[in-house]
């Protein structure tokens, strides 16, 4: 009886290290250039980061690059509110060679506005997330419905692209 207790506690052990170990994603990290913000002349530049994601994961790997860009545009423009510090304010989900970029009610609320204010934001994203070679189009939601407008000066109905 003992042996088979010791047989059956040990297969339990195996097997719940074996799982275990595999339910936990695979991290990499890689430096990328992400797209911010110039506050002088109010041009894109681009910028290195370290980036932390799941591997094999280009929906992982394409937020973690929102998310750095997003805290460079805010430390970069403190006091012009260009990016609103919104907790799951911006996310993305990849499908094929289309990244969906959802942003939420509140950052859409809060966010400065003004064509220069929606238009900066907008391209930052686009050039941010068609620099990752698995990426060619980029689609805007705001609250999950497609195409709304962010601040209304820029068409979100039509997918934009960079050339490369």
């Amino acid at each position: 009886m003992r042996e088979k207790l010791t047989c059956v506690m040990t297969i339990f052990l195996v097997f719940g290290v074996f799982f275990s170990a595999n339910a936990t994603a695979l991290k990499a990290t890689e430096e990328a250039y992400i797209f911010t913000v110039d506050t002088q002349s109010f041009l894109l530049y681009s910028k290195k980061v370290k980036i932390e994601y799941e591997k094999d994961n280009i929906s992982s790997k394409a937020q973690a690059l929102l998310n750095a860009m997003a805290d460079s545009i805010r430390f970069e423009c403190q006091d012009d509110g260009l990016f609103p510090d919104v907790k799951n304010g911006l996310t993305v989900k990849v499908e094929g060679r289309t990244a969906s970029v959802n942003f939420s009610k509140e950052f859409a609320e809060e966010h400065v506005g003004g064509s220069l204010g929606e238009t900066m934001t907008i391209h930052a994203i686009v050039k941010t997330l068609t620099g990752l070679n698995e990426i060619e189009i980029v689609q805007f939601s705001v609250d999950g419905t497609a195409g709304a407008p962010l601040a209304g000066h820029l068409d979100l109905t039509k997918p934009f692209t960079c050339e490369k």
